[in-house]
């Protein structure tokens, strides 16, 4: 049960008869794999051919899989298991071939087959667990990942220059199940508009390069994209700077520029919102992901603020005034939009960095009224669904669903009933909420790990999921 690279010391000492004594030390390091999540691929077995995970579907699922320890991992042995009624495992083991460090493997050849409920949502991501054990040796492992259901495709585009942040990118939509393709304007120029239509959401990121493709070769595709209904996330603050006067930032982002300033690099929501929920976090100040110049906006209806930069810490150099805005969104009858006045890269906790991103793009693929095939549709019944992920470290994000305006409590109690933490008590409107639960008590304090309870009370009903930390 010794961790890879952990390391085991001896001390010899040897004494003759005289007294003399002489003494020996020795080192020994725990080789074992590390076995990491690397990607998914979902294929389609029986469904409407349109490349999306969706609803009464079956699916073949391999994931490759990357070595990162000490020691090349024998045959692999792997059990899937759904943590959500939404996804049903048909065929839950499969073979994955030897991994050598620093290597991968897949299990091409013996996919999994998972089936989705018909009563999942249109959109929604499911976690999944992946349960390893090698054969003829010691190595066990439990990896967490998501599958993204009834999301479409998202395109990514790359217009930052020669920054190189496409793995981040990459690497977090990957995780979330969900297809992409990725646009480099630097080697395929401006993204043409009938391109930007094949996608549900689109992710375009510009860092500090001020020659951005967007302000060489204009916005208008981007503009009639967001006017037939597109869902975009922008960030870098180039954009704002060098578009300022641009349709994009004053019709659709209806955001402004208001200064720049590289002292302050902790951003939080000041509480809920329904974008990001509740979060706190800070930027890279050294490294590749550096982030050197957040920006400072404003914002004018229909837009609204969903981060600020926190002023409440002991650096900063006055020019970003108190809780200076960081970020924004907008959301009307026909598009919704949200734009990072820094670069979402430079968001130093990779785990962080992930939820933000998954959020956003949950986010932005809300049902819109007017939107083909995003007709309005609220929930008929109240619902706590799986929080994600699970088991969790440092935090979960915890969704429900209400079917009606309604006076309501989501409380965590431990396993034996006691009450750990409130962490809601509010009139909410129907529809989707999600809450993020950074596992501390009502003081503060962090907790230990085990099983806890989550439980949602809405008038004389109440639902009750189990939720497992692990340290």
């Amino acid at each position: 049960s010794a961790p890879n690279g952990h390391e085991i010391k001896f001390t010899i000492q040897i004494s003759d008869a005289s007294g003399d004594c002489w003494g020996s030390s020795l080192k020994l390091v725990v080789a074992m794999p590390h076995i990491i999540f690397s990607r998914q691929t979902p294929r389609e077995a029986k469904g409407n051919g349109d490349d999306r995970v969706d609803p009464g579907e079956q699916w073949l699922l391999s994931v490759e899989l990357q070595n990162t320890g000490l020691r090349e991992a024998a045959q692999l042995g792997g059990s899937l298991r759904s943590l959500s009624p939404v996804i049903r495992v048909l065929d839950s083991l499969a073979t994955f071939r030897e991994v050598r460090v620093g290597s991968t493997t897949e299990n091409l050849e013996d996919p999994f087959v998972v089936e989705v409920s018909t009563s999942g949502q249109r959109f929604e991501i499911v976690p999944l667990e992946l349960h390893l054990r090698e054969t003829g040796g010691f190595y066990e492992a439990v990896i967490s990942f998501y599958l993204a259901i009834g999301q479409g495709r998202v395109l990514l585009v790359e217009d930052d220059g020669t920054a190189d942040f496409r793995k981040h990118y990459a690497d977090a939509v990957n995780r979330l199940g969900l297809a992409t393709r990725h646009w480099d304007t630097a080697l395929e120029g401006s993204v043409p508009l009938d391109t930007l239509r094949k996608y549900s959401r689109v992710v375009w990121y510009v860092g500090t390069d001020y020659g951005n493709s967007l302000f060489r070769q204009g916005t208008d595709n981007v503009e009639a994209y967001l006017a037939e209904g597109g869902r975009l996330f922008l960030n870098g603050p180039a954009a704002v700077f060098v578009l300022r006067s641009r349709p994009l930032f004053t019709q659709y982002l209806r955001s402004s520029y208001i200064n720049y300033n590289t002292g302050l690099h902790r951003l939080t929501t000041g509480g809920q919102n329904e974008v990001l929920g509740e979060i706190a976090f800070w930027l890279s100040q050294e490294g590749p992901n550096k982030q050197g110049m957040p920006t400072e906006i404003e914002v004018a209806d229909p837009a609204f603020p969903i981060l600020f930069y926190d002023r409440d810490t002991p650096e900063g150099n006055g020019n970003i005034r108190s809780r200076g805005i960081g970020a924004s969104a907008v959301a009307t009858g026909n598009y919704r939009a949200v734009y990072f006045a820094f670069g979402w890269e430079g968001i130093q906790d990779p785990d962080v960095r992930r939820e933000v991103l998954a959020r956003v793009l949950m986010w932005l693929q809300g049902e819109i009224s007017g939107v083909p095939g995003g007709e309005t549709c609220l929930p008929t019944d109240l619902a706590l669904e799986a929080n994600y992920p699970n088991p969790f470290n440092a935090s979960t994000t915890i969704v429900f669903r209400v079917a009606e305006k309604a006076y309501a409590r989501l409380a965590v109690y431990d396993a034996r009933g006691r009450l750990v933490r409130t962490l809601l008590e509010a009139e909410l409107p129907p529809g989707r909420h999600r809450i993020l639960f950074d596992a501390k008590d009502e003081r503060g304090a962090s907790l230990s790990s085990g099983v806890y309870l989550c439980r949602l009370e809405v008038g004389d009903k109440q639902v009750v999921r189990k939720m497992v930390l692990t340290k």
